[in-house]
């Protein structure tokens, strides 16, 4: 049984879904329930910092998936045109160098074989 999700390293304690539910009661908590003034103070400020927490965290995020569509867009234009602007050997045929490389390679694995 391959348990992969519990040993990965870069998995989250707590996600930004959590914090923003968490903010989202702690404003509520402030606002309806009757509590001692300065006590409703604190409470809606961590409220109030957990939702701009929130709302930095998915920014970041949003930002960083871009950034790798972005690059990886960039990676594939540059291999298609490497790939479009290689050389291609005249007639089909392989230049002498690189069958003559091939043929070492092979001869190589013949005998370690």
């Amino acid at each position: 049984m391959d348990n992969s999700k519990k040993s990965d390293p870069d998995r989250q304690i707590l996600s930004a879904a959590t914090i923003l539910i968490l903010s989202g009661i702690l404003i509520g908590m402030a606002i309806a329930q009757p509590m001692d003034k300065e006590l409703s103070c604190y409470v809606l400020m961590c409220g109030l910092s957990g939702l701009l927490a929130f709302l930095v965290f998915e920014g970041a995020a949003q930002r960083r998936k871009t950034k790798m569509a972005e690059k990886s867009s960039n990676r594939m234009a540059q291999r298609l045109e490497r790939h479009v602007h290689s050389p291609a050997p005249s007639g089909g045929a392989e230049s002498p160098e690189h069958l003559a490389r091939l043929l070492g390679d092979v001869e190589l694995k013949a005998t370690a074989g």
